[in-house]
């Protein structure tokens, strides 16, 4: 998958109470408290609904006291702008998680009221947490041929980085290792060019970080914070290898300034921190100050890695899977590795009263989106059972300030859609929208699929990715950069656009010569769990005649396979891709997804 510094893109090939069953699990429906309604508007609730009503583009009279911000299509994502929008007020202070827990405006004023916010431990609290767990395990930095004096942290990898690196491992090197391409403009040469990055790398952890395999099961793959790097300017690109830290600059001199581009491994990136990197090297460029948040990656590790977690969401999951039998697709034996990518930027224009149609139903694009694509999948394998899409999280709104946190926290985890084939499109798509806010929440979204796999024995076959980003907020949008001395300079980084966008596409590529050549960092061939990652070329779909389950899947000797769907919405129109394998997904199937999904969903704005 790809992102890029100034939005979305698709990607080359490839951003609550827990019950004791959380397939019982439901989210209330929205309810209209008549008496609540006509009771007169505090200055409090006032404030909280006007900027409800901004972030959802409504009128405030729109906004009722019990109306759900998901029924208003605030999601997690636009409820970083509304948490930021809400502090601005001068009397909020409640985090992301907090809001969204809420709900509405009247649970909004009442969590600010009880002054019970979402409690995380300082910053001191978490590196000691997780530095715990992992000396418990006893990881040494000499276990992987590195000196204790050159690292400087020693960190468990994210499940959404193991996700990464598998998948990158499995393609052979290459998916999730882009290069995203920019033009430096302004008085600035190479070795300026050099010296600013140097100051990234010093600034940035995520930048010195390397991954070994340690074949622990619980475990599997760790990050080492190096304390220098000496990763120089590339000038020559034929040199860019996949060495660690798999992060490199390259640099070449045009006439306009200089071409750079930045290869950089999905594990040390997703669509937030990039952009958040690449601003912070113009701000070096431009010798201005670089914000650091107060927030560090250890207090996002720190959710998910204690036993205490780890027991929360081993009870979660086994209780949210239980009994399901996840058909998947049986694939061939056929030698053929030719991707195929699907692309169409217009795949559906959505009407002008798209919004008020989505609130009128209460579900948002999203789980819309999600529900169509469940659909298509059970009808085409003919599964009338429940079916498990791999969906992808941004994880942004669990602590204050992680929506500037300059590293990766996208994850990836199941989501159950009970029997989409003979369930009607918006029953599907509430369904899906109630389970992905019991899902999305701390720590049940940083599970890892090994550990899905390894506790229910259910592997995901299909990933689907709705991409939103944040939005900028105003004061970043209005900022002009000075350097030291208060004076302005013409210094920027502007992406070089591709095309890749706009341009529909409907492509098969032949293998390419890296997939025979490539050889993986050897510290990180010592790998456990590959195995519970499904991401090997399968047979077309359109010949699928039955289903794998239970446990004939488990004897199989042979990789499963996977399908990326993505999708955004961009100037009011939905961009659909589909990127996978020939002996997966044909190019007419792929073509055939993207149809059938943005007809279905046209069809529930023509209703």
């Amino acid at each position: 998958m790809t992102f890029t510094s100034k939005g979305v893109s698709i990607c080359d090939q490839p951003a609550f109470v827990q019950a004791e069953d959380a397939r019982d699990t439901q989210i209330a429906p929205q309810q209209n408290d008549a008496s609540s309604e006509t009771e007169q508007w505090s200055e409090m609730e006032l404030a909280v609904r006007e900027v409800i009503a901004k972030i959802a583009k409504i009128s405030p009279e729109e906004v009722t006291k019990s109306s759900r911000l998901v029924d208003l299509g605030v999601d997690s994502i636009s409820a970083i702008k509304l948490s930021s929008l809400l502090r601005g007020k001068g009397f909020f202070k409640l985090g992301v998680s907090d809001i969204i827990k809420a709900g509405s405006v009247n649970g909004i004023v009442a969590a600010r009221q009880s002054q019970t916010p979402h409690e995380q431990l300082t910053n001191g609290q978490s590196e000691s947490a997780v530095d715990g767990v992992v000396r418990k395990k006893g990881f040494k930095a000499d276990d992987y041929g590195l000196s204790e004096d050159d690292v400087e942290k020693i960190l468990p990898a994210t499940a959404g980085q193991v996700y990464l690196l598998n998948t990158w491992l499995a393609s052979k090197g290459e998916i999730f290792y882009p290069e995203f391409k920019y033009r430096l403009m302004g008085a600035s040469t190479i070795d300026k060019l050099q010296d600013a990055w140097n100051a990234l790398l010093e600034k940035h952890a995520i930048l010195r970080t390397t991954f070994v395999a340690t074949s622990d099961a619980d475990m599997p793959f760790l990050q080492l914070v190096l304390k220098s790097s000496n990763s120089q300017v590339i000038t020559d690109r034929d040199h860019v290898i996949a060495e660690q830290p798999l992060a490199h600059l390259i640099a070449e001199q045009s006439d306009n300034g200089l071409n750079v581009g930045l290869k950089i491994h999905h594990a040390l990136y997703d669509a937030v921190s990039l952009p958040l990197l690449m601003n912070n090297l113009e701000r070096l460029l431009r010798d201005t100050e670089v914000k650091v948040p107060q927030i560090e990656y250890s207090d996002y590790l720190s959710l998910s890695v204690s036993e205490q977690a780890i027991s929360q969401q081993r009870d979660f999951w086994t209780s949210y899977l239980k009994d399901c039998q996840t058909p998947q697709l049986v694939m061939s034996s056929s030698p053929n590795h030719r991707r195929i990518e699907a692309f169409d930027p217009t795949s559906l224009i959505l009407p002008p009263h798209s919004e008020s149609a989505l609130r009128k139903r209460g579900v948002n694009i999203q789980s819309l989106f999600f529900a169509s694509y469940a659909k298509w999948y059970a009808n085409s394998t003919s599964a009338e059972s429940d079916i498990v899409l791999g969906i992808y999280l941004a994880n942004r709104s669990h602590m204050d300030d992680l929506s500037f946190l300059a590293a990766p926290t996208l994850n990836v985890v199941p989501l159950r859609v009970r029997q989409p084939s003979t369930t009607n499109l918006v029953d599907v798509a509430k369904q899906v929208q109630n389970d992905l806010q019991i899902i999305s929440t701390a720590p049940n979204a940083q599970v890892g699929l090994w550990q899905v796999d390894q506790w229910t024995g259910v592997k995901v076959d299909t990933f689907v990715n709705f991409l939103k980003l944040p939005d900028s907020s105003s004061e970043e949008e209005g900022e002009k950069a000075v350097t030291s001395n208060g004076q302005a300079e013409d210094v920027s980084i502007e992406e070089v656009e591709s095309g890749r966008q706009t341009e529909a596409r409907y492509n098969v590529h032949e293998p390419a010569s890296v997939r025979e050549e490539f050889s993986p960092p050897k510290e990180l061939q010592q790998n456990r769990v590959a195995g519970s990652y499904l991401v090997s070329p399968s047979y077309p779909l359109k010949s699928c005649k039955r289903l794998v389950t239970g446990e004939e899947r488990r004897r199989l000797t042979f990789a499963q396979p996977s399908l990326d769907i993505e999708a955004t919405v961009k100037d009011g129109m939905l961009a659909v891709g589909v990127f996978g394998y020939e002996r997966m997904c044909s190019i007419d199937v792929a073509k055939g997804i993207i149809g059938d999904v943005a007809r279905e969903i046209g069809g529930f704005f023509e209703a």
